[in-house]
């Protein structure tokens, strides 16, 4: 599972997501929950925050050695 870092978050986000939705997960970390995911806190007058994708089980293999590349590259999947 993601660590939140070594200062437990105001505010941990956690966005419903499915295992080929990559793409909308990326756009997620590149716009509004960057700050929440690790980059500079903006939200809440700079209270730490964080957000993690909530996904289920992915249907194929090829599907479960994306999301799994994924995690260990963002740290941000559940």
């Amino acid at each position: 599972p993601p660590s939140c870092g070594p200062t437990p978050p105001f505010l941990l986000v956690l966005i419903p997501s499915a295992a080929p939705h990559a793409a909308r997960r990326q756009a997620v970390r590149e716009t509004w929950g960057g700050a929440a995911a690790g980059g500079t806190p903006t939200f809440f007058g700079g209270l730490p925050s964080r957000t993690l994708f909530v996904l289920g089980v992915p249907a194929t293999r090829a599907e479960q050695a994306a999301v799994r590349a994924e995690a260990r590259l963002h740290g941000d999947l559940l």
